[in-house]
């Protein structure tokens, strides 16, 4: 009989509760590196929008470890990247015009 183990990702924080790396284990190893005091959380953050991932050891719960100007700038440039158009769009744009101009409708 085959002995299956199933891996998963973890990460490891520091007493701050900041990612210090992340690693993929089994559960053997996940309880040996506990024991040996490791900061070992099973569960990522994946499914919140978070920029700077921080574990809170009251809450039991990944929390955004940017401050809250940080974060408004991050969000800020990050709504400014998706309003400015691409290269390809503008070498659309440009395209379209010009066969407008070409094609007689730019009068």
């Amino acid at each position: 009989m085959e002995n299956k183990t199933t891996n998963k990702t973890v990460f490891e924080v520091d007493a701050s509760g900041d990612v210090i790396d992340f690693f993929i284990m089994s559960e053997p190893e996940i309880t040996s590196a506990i024991e040996l005091g490791r900061r070992i959380i099973r569960e990522g953050w994946h499914s919140q929008r978070i920029f700077k991932p921080k574990y809170d050891f009251e809450s039991n719960a990944w929390i955004e470890g940017l401050d809250p100007v940080e974060l408004q700038n991050k969000l800020q440039l990050i709504e400014e990247q998706e309003n400015t158009p691409t290269d390809e769009e503008l070498n659309a744009i440009a395209i379209m015009e010009l066969s407008q101009l070409l094609l007689g409708g730019g009068e």
